[in-house]
């Protein structure tokens, strides 16, 4: 091994080099002026024909000056320092945005392996040490000239590939790993699910007897219990707030539609604020309130508890308050396979999945006695606790799967891990 002069490089193996960018590959930047091109896109999943039909996403006036790519040609994106998702080398030919930066090559080498380099250096933080701009967190931008001057190790072509080959070989094996494990994590959130639909719809008591709800899909219930539209229980449902002056740096949390997530749970700490109005009282959100996604997600919610803010609901969510009820209970049963079926029947609009109050206050639900929900609620606290718990233990392990791909990765192409001929 022998010292690369560069720091973030380090020793590499005797018969390596260490050339700039430029010496291996250069900028390509002609135009494409062509018709009907096919619009390429750069993310986390790689290279990707974008399918431009359905209008979806943020669309070009013209693609004129989009810059022909082809197979072998490796991008960047020079405006996403962090991630190394935007780093890719494209397997198909089409047309991509000029804000990427097209590396095509000059001399004779493996693009797979300098593919494998420069996520590297995305993920090392590396490339962000060469950015420039307003500040780190604005327009953070490395710019052509830089990454022209960028170092490369450059060891024998035959080597290059040498080390894509096994790179391929034991990323696979890895991903193999990942695609177990993430099984695992999808059945026990299964299972979870199941626990859940069985126990708010059938007790704890083994011994119950049981009677038609008088509703298919929720099936037979506890003979004490109640079969009862949700309106018999609420207290009072209201359509959220919305402001026309757009958000402020202080005033009032705003609970959005982004902000709900898959556990009847919500994130707000970072949700944007909004000023005082005469009409924000009526949309202060309290604990125990629920908030139901109409549109985007409909049947989405979140059960409100520990507001450390003052909170409010935006436009597109419906608040609301129950009445005689554990409300810990109905999270649960909002969560169950039977209420989002119920809701599944009521959502309308092809593309825009909506449903309204009336369809929510309409939707049947099984309720037990007050007594009888406090216990459930107690059985499923501990029995989902320790299923997430699993899940948990499981989503740590494909965090370190990934860490040690990312380090097998730097190993073998800075030269500290060596192929065996």
């Amino acid at each position: 091994m022998k010292y690369s002069g560069i720091k973030w490089i380090g020793d590499i193996p005797n018969n390596w080099e260490i050339r700039k960018v430029k010496q291996c590959f250069f900028i390509s930047k002609e135009q494409a002026h062509m018709d009907n091109p096919v619009i390429l896109s750069l993310a986390r999943a790689g290279v990707k024909i974008r399918d431009i039909s359905n209008n979806e996403g943020q669309l070009a006036a013209s693609y004129d000056n989009y810059n022909p790519v082809i197979p072998g040609d490796l991008l960047l994106n020079p405006m996403d320092l962090y991630s190394g998702a935007n780093c890719s080398l494209s397997e198909v030919s089409g047309v991509i945005s000029p804000a990427y930066i097209n590396l095509r090559k000059i001399i004779e080498l493996e693009p797979k392996f300098y593919d494998y380099y420069f996520k590297t250096q995305y993920w090392t933080m590396a490339m962000f040490a060469h950015g420039k701009g307003v500040s780190f967190d604005n327009r953070w931008t490395m710019n052509a000239e830089s990454v022209l001057n960028y170092y490369l190790p450059v060891p024998p072509v035959v080597e290059q590939k040498a080390i894509v080959d096994i790179i391929n070989k034991k990323i696979n094996d890895i991903d193999s790993l990942i695609e177990v494990v993430n099984k695992q994590i999808d059945n026990l959130i299964e299972y979870k699910q199941a626990v859940i639909t069985e126990t708010v719809t059938k007790g704890l008591d083994k011994n119950a007897l049981f009677k038609d709800s008088g509703v298919e899909w929720i099936g037979k219930i506890p003979y004490h219990w109640l079969c009862s539209k949700i309106k018999k229980i609420t207290e009072n449902h209201l359509q959220g707030y919305y402001d026309s002056e757009g958000y402020s740096d202080s005033g009032y949390r705003l609970l959005r539609i982004t902000d709900l997530l898959d556990d009847g749970s919500y994130s707000i700490d970072k949700s944007p604020y909004v000023k005082y109005t005469n009409s924000i009282p009526q949309f202060l959100l309290k604990n125990g309130d629920f908030c139901f996604a109409r549109t985007g997600g409909a049947g989405n919610f979140a059960y409100i508890t520990e507001l450390k803010e003052q909170s409010v609901f935006a436009s597109y969510l419906i608040r609301f308050r129950f009445k005689g009820q554990n409300n810990a209970f109905l999270k649960y049963y909002f969560l169950s396979y039977i209420f989002q079926r119920e809701i599944d029947t009521s959502i309308h609009g092809a593309v825009n999945h909506n449903v309204h109050a009336d369809n929510i206050l309409e939707t049947r639900i099984a309720i037990p006695p007050l007594n009888e929900q406090n216990k459930i609620v107690e059985y499923l606290d501990k029995k989902c606790e320790n299923i997430n718990k699993l899940i948990s233990i499981k989503k740590q392990k494909i965090e370190k799967l990934e860490e040690y791909k990312k380090s097998l990765i730097y190993e073998y192409v800075t030269g500290k891990k060596q192929v065996v001929s």
